[in-house]
């Protein structure tokens, strides 16, 4: 009798929606954790050698320069003032102005927050900076087998609360637009939708920009490659060209050379962006 008014409660307010939004958190956090505990220990050992291996260069190098310049200032007369401890702070300031000073603390990547965001781009495969797995990635090989292991349980659970809630919105805009709303509640809309055309000519500016960035560095390379191609071919004719005695000059028998495709050509050097904007330039000049 309970079981039975629990599912009816259970199926009449819709809560396996909140009941997958729970598993699903509680999945982040669990894979958090866990990579937390794999990858926190890897992490500190890292950034203690790192950190040893730069104290060591910078104490290296500041002993040289200072046996240097006390052996350059030492043969002056009345440099009694100058002394190592001053040249040290010196050093240290300038390091620090610089921003060369090795900073002995560093910030842990492998806390909650980093596991949870590692959990996320694993899951939801929205890799940041595509680099790797993404910006932060397992180094251990048990944080890489737990990785897969993550992958294969975790996307297809997302895949099925993504289908599940996708059919909640559906089933909780039926009918919208059917009532209009009065003109006061209009205008009021009127800036939502200006901030929505803004964010989207805010978007068509910076793809834009990336591209006549991109068509620049295309413009560029083909003019490089030009004047190259110009300066050895200029040295080719000088090669071929023979003086006779007379002071006739012979020209050496010119081959034919075959017309590469040139699009191809410089195609094969570019990157995959590069490439594709350079195609859709040629087909459409």
């Amino acid at each position: 009798m309970f079981w039975n008014l629990v599912t009816v409660q259970y199926e009449k307010y819709h809560l396996h929606h909140i009941l997958l939004f729970i598993v699903l958190l509680l999945y982040s956090i669990i894979g958090a954790l866990i990579f937390c505990g794999l990858e926190s220990g890897h992490e500190q050992v890292m950034n203690e050698g790192k950190n040893r291996d730069d104290v060591r260069r910078s104490v290296a190098a500041k002993k040289i320069f200072i046996d240097r310049v006390q052996f350059l200032y030492f043969q002056i007369p009345n440099a009694s003032d100058f002394y190592e401890t001053k040249l040290r702070i010196a050093l240290d300031q300038y390091d620090t102005l610089m921003g060369i000073k090795p900073v002995l603390n560093q910030a842990r990547k492998w806390d909650i927050w980093g596991g949870l965001y590692y959990a996320g781009t694993i899951y939801t495969t929205i890799e940041y900076y595509s680099l790797g797995y993404g910006d932060l990635s397992a180094s251990t090989v048990w944080g890489r087998l737990f990785t897969m292991v993550y992958a294969v349980i975790g996307i297809p659970m997302v895949i099925t609360i993504l289908n599940d809630w996708g059919t909640l919105m559906f089933q909780a805009i039926d009918g919208f637009g059917d009532v209009t709303p009065s003109h006061r509640v209009a205008v009021a809309n009127f800036l939502l939708i200006l901030i929505g055309l803004s964010v989207v000519s805010m978007s068509v500016n910076v793809i834009q920009m990336q591209l006549e960035i991109i068509f620049a560095r295309i413009v560029k390379t083909i003019d490089n490659d030009f004047k190259i191609n110009l300066s050895v071919s200029a040295d080719d004719n000088k090669k071929t060209a023979t003086t006779s005695e007379a002071g006739e000059v012979e020209k050496g028998p010119s081959a034919l050379r075959p017309v590469e495709d040139v699009i191809k050509q410089y195609g094969q050097s570019m990157k995959g962006t590069e490439r594709l904007l350079m195609r859709f330039m040629s087909k459409h000049q």
